[in-house]
């Protein structure tokens, strides 16, 4: 029974990894990833960041850019928390907070939705605003956050606007407290290009080498996303290696114990077939001996899987619930491998030849 609880444990397990990923992979973060291309580049003079806009600008596949610090997935990555303080405040209190340095078009490239107030204008003169997420906005406790003034070391910052959470971590982590501060002078270049158009990104990095006299390297923002759950598909992978190999072991245990079993049973099998017995009525008999052991397997098996897999999903603030059809799929699955192999081996002693069985013995 050890290798059925076993089997049912593991199978049970693969089923909520493979949707616990997948609901990771398809949640909705707040943010686009899709056709967004990053672009980074050495470019150290002002004209030549002119002259790349004018070339973005003129390009119909290029549905908006930005230069930004990082993308909502790297934000973490590349930057690291900061001190800053409030009113409101604690004397020597302070927040660490995440900021990334962006400019007035980062949020159409990214699709992140302003909740109130405004983003930054092109105009220049929002070097000391920022904007904050609603996290934050928690975090402060103003009745209306827009127009109060943040403090970043000697210098102040008003806030003039506020976008909504997005899930700029892994899902395992709550939504953090960050700001957005303006700059223009970043060498990461984000590109959200029109879907299906092929070759255009070649293009952007021909023009930022021609232009910078280096070569542009450049990646997907889906691809890093996805490299930030590389750990998952690498235990679903393990556990259904270990689920395939827990299968055939248990497969094979039970040929065994049936083999084993029907050869105890051969006067039984032969005597049925005289008095007319049919192969399907003895295979029916023999495999109860085989749902007998299968019930107690599954309530453990179940057991076992519910018990490591709520300890696992704990590390999510973002999870799927237990749902009772993911148990019995695992377990179908298992008592239709175990039903299969025990019925092969049943069948092979029904259709023996009875008067040969007897006179053997």
């Amino acid at each position: 029974m050890s290798q059925f609880v076993l089997s049912i444990a593991l199978s049970i397990s693969s089923l909520i990894i493979i949707r616990q990923a997948d609901f990771m992979m398809e949640f909705e973060t707040g943010y686009a990833k899709q056709d967004i291309v990053e672009f980074g580049f050495s470019a150290k003079e002002d004209t030549l960041l002119y002259e790349l806009s004018n070339w973005l600008n003129s390009n119909p596949n290029v549905e908006a850019y930005s230069f930004a610090g990082a993308s909502p997935v790297s934000l973490t990555v590349l930057n690291t928390t900061e001190k800053w303080e409030w009113e409101g405040l604690q004397e020597e209190a302070h927040t660490s907070l995440y900021r990334i340095a962006v400019d007035e078009e980062y949020l159409k490239v990214f699709h992140i939705p302003l909740s109130e107030g405004r983003f930054f204008s092109s105009s220049g003169a929002d070097q000391n605003s920022v904007v904050i997420n609603e996290k934050l906005a928690g975090i402060l406790g103003f009745e209306d956050p827009v127009g109060q003034i943040l403090r970043r070391g000697e210098t102040e910052y008003q806030i003039i606007g506020m976008v909504r959470d997005f899930n700029f971590q892994h899902l395992s982590s709550e939504i953090r407290p960050f700001v957005f501060t303006y700059s223009r002078e970043s060498k990461h270049l984000f590109v959200k290009i029109r879907s299906g158009a092929n070759g255009t990104v070649g293009q952007i990095r021909d023009q930022i080498s021609d232009l910078s006299d280096n070569p542009a390297n450049y990646s997907f923002v889906i691809e890093e996303y996805d490299k930030l759950y590389r750990g998952e598909q690498q235990i679903i992978s393990a556990i259904l290696f270990f689920t395939i190999l827990s299968i055939l072991l248990s497969s094979l245990g039970l040929i065994g114990v049936v083999s084993h079993g029907n050869e105890a049973r051969t006067k039984e099998i032969a005597v049925r077939k005289v008095f007319g017995a049919e192969t399907g009525e003895m295979m029916m008999i023999l495999n109860m001996s085989i749902l007998r052991i299968f019930l107690p397997g599954l309530f453990l098996g179940s057991v076992l899987a519910w018990l490591v897999m709520r300890q696992w999903l704990m590390d999510y603030v973002y999870r799927r619930g237990f749902e009772g059809w993911v148990f019995l799929l695992g377990a179908f699955i298992i008592l239709i491998v175990a039903l299969l192999s025990v019925s092969i081996q049943t069948w092979r002693a029904a259709n023996r030849s009875p008067v040969a069985v007897l006179k053997n013995l």
